[in-house]
Formats: C-alpha cells, sequence, structure tokens
C-alpha cells in the first residue's frame, strides 16, 4: 500500500500525542510566511487549521505534524533522530571516534545541527582563494545539504531507525533509512526523476525559512554537479534487501 502510494506513514496519528506537543509560535511563523496572512484573522480555530492541513488528526498529532513543528519529537519517536558519529580511521566497526552525538528535535533543527556536525568535522581547504581567505568547506556545502535533506524528507518512516552521519577519514557517509521507493534506481533519480514517499513533509518544508528545500526532484542532480566541479567524487547506493539508501562523499580527490 505504501509503494502505490495508498498508505503515508506522516498521515498516521502519533498516539498519546496531542496539540500541546507542537510548537505552535513557530507554526504561526511559518504560516505567516507561507499564507501571507496571520492565524489570528483566520475565521476558523487553529486546532482546526491543524487538522485542515493534515498536521493534527482527532486531535493527535500526525507523523508529519509533529515532525515539522514537534517541540520535542524524540520524547514520542525517540526512533527518528541522527545517529552521528566522526571515527577515527575508516572502519565503521572502529571504537575510536573524534566527535559522537545524537541530533533531535524537528526537522529544522535536526538539519541544522547535521550540518553543523558535519562543518565542524571537516576540514576546510583554501584553493585557489587568496592567503588570508577562510577557504571553502572539502566537500561542497550545496552537496551536503542536498544530501542531508533528502535524508530526512524522504526517508522510510514506517522504519524505527535513525539517520546515519559518518565521518571517516577518507569518506563522509548520510545513511537514510529505506530504500528507493517504487521503481526508482539510482541512474533514474541521476537523471530527476523523483516519486514522493512524504509528500505533506515535502509540500511544506520549503516554506522553513532554515532549510534550502526546492522540491523540484533536482537534489540528486545539483549533488554531482558540485562535486564535479570541486573535483569530489561521490557514489549513491541504493540497497534494498538492507533497506538504506547510503550517499558516499570520498574525502581524498585521488580516491
Amino acid at each position: 500500500m505504501q509503494e502505490s502510494g495508498n498508505l503515508y506513514a506522516e498521515e498516521m496519528p502519533v498516539e498519546e500525542s496531542s496539540m500541546l506537543d507542537l510548537d505552535l509560535d513557530f507554526f504561526k511563523e511559518f504560516y505567516q510566511k507561507r499564507a501571507g496572512e496571520s492565524i489570528d484573522s483566520l475565521e476558523i480555530t487553529l486546532d482546526v487549521l491543524l487538522t485542515n492541513m493534515r498536521l493534527l488528526k482527532d486531535g493527535k498529532c500526525t507523523l508529519a505534524g509533529l515532525l515539522l513543528f514537534g517541540k520535542n519529537p524524540e520524547e514520542r519517536r525517540p526512533a527518528f533522530i541522527i545517529k552521528a558519529i566522526s571515527f577515527t580511521g575508516n572502519d565503521p566497526a572502529g571504537v575510536l571516534y573524534r566527535d559522537s552525538r545524537d541530533l533531535t528535535g524537528n526537522i529544522a533543527r535536526l538539519f541544522l545541527s547535521g550540518m553543523a556536525f558535519l562543518k565542524n568535522n571537516l576540514r576546510m581547504v583554501q584553493g585557489e582563494q587568496g592567503f588570508n581567505s577562510v577557504g571553502c568547506l572539502e566537500i561542497p556545502e550545496v552537496a551536503l545539504e542536498e544530501a542531508l535533506i533528502n535524508a530526512i524528507l524522504h526517508r522510510n518512516y514506517f522504519l524505527a531507525s535513525n539517520i546515519r552521519l559518518f565521518v571517516f577519514d577518507d569518506r563522509v557517509e548520510i545513511i537514510s533509512p529505506g530504500s528507493l521507493p517504487n521503481t526508482l534506481r539510482v541512474e533514474t533519480i541521476k537523471h530527476g526523476i523523483h516519486v514522493e514517499r512524504n509528500p505533506i513533509m515535502a509540500s511544506l518544508v520549503r516554506d522553513i525559512k532554515e532549510i534550502p528545500y526546492r522540491g523540484a526532484g533536482t537534489g540528486i542532480q545539483r549533488i554531482i554537479r558540485a562535486c564535479k566541479e570541486a573535483g569530489i567524487r561521490v557514489e549513491f547506493i541504493n540497497n534494498e534487501e538492507g533497506e538504506q539508501f547510503k550517499v558516499i562523499f570520498y574525502r581524498d580527490k585521488m580516491v
């Protein structure tokens, strides 16, 4: 049913949740930007508005509502966090690491804290810039942004698993629960073909100012183009048996 588009995890109500779990100030700011008018000017109540936008159902938060506007979504859905680890060496089974964090919060906070983790654990390179320049991130920032927001928005939320950010000496891996949906393959997404697994979140998140999401299905193409210009090798792995999608950025340009 999920593959046919008749069932979406994001529309399901989260048990024991309520409108009290939502950051209503954050939602009101979002709505003002999206609609160009204040919620206070509407002739319907806030709970009816949230229900109409499929962020509330029968008085409970939908998963989309909780993840987009929740105060602390991890309290209701502890699996939907980001595990971020910067390893010493190149072995994912290694026990030595430089940095390890559990990143929590709504989608905007996950994205911002995920990008902060990556930036803190990657090098700045001078390239052709002047001596006094702070340089550029060794992996193009736009490529990391696209890979991270795709992992958050397009993951399979029927799987009780977390997104993983792994930084190794020779590569960066961004791992999203769930293989590509429907008939999508790595070669098709490289050409801009996409299927929305979580259409409510994808349609609303583009109006959250903290997230640079366009929703045009061209994110993979931007990753490829940015990495090609920077001389970085990037690889996309769709593991159907392991139910995960992985983007690998190789840090050593000679690899």
